[in-house]
């Protein structure tokens, strides 16, 4: 009997047919590439607002060696509206496992 040439009454009993079996491992197939793509589109979440947040470390840790108290008041301002910003993307996103 040769293995590349099954035909439905080779199938042994109890086994499902395959075709019956290829749909289950197309379904299945599907079903893992839609959450793989989900929690692709989390993870690149996560490293957008992780960005956000060392931008806020790096606005404020130049205002301190700035002069002029205005421009370090505009770049800490700037720093909290990002850091606001942040927080409620991270809010509106799932847990980490």
């Amino acid at each position: 009997m040769n293995p590349y040439k099954e035909s439905l009454t080779t199938v042994p009993r109890g086994q499902p047919k395959p075709g019956i079996r290829s749909r289950r491992s197309d379904r299945t197939i599907n079903v893992a590439f839609a959450i793989g793509s989900s929690s692709g589109g989390t993870a690149g979440n996560y490293v957008r607002d992780t960005v956000f947040l060392a931008s806020v470390l790096f606005l404020v840790g130049i205002s301190a060696h700035l002069q002029l108290r205005a421009a370090r008041f505009g770049l800490v301002g700037v720093g909290v509206v990002l850091l606001v910003f942040s927080v409620i993307q991270l809010l509106g996103l799932p847990a980490p496992p």
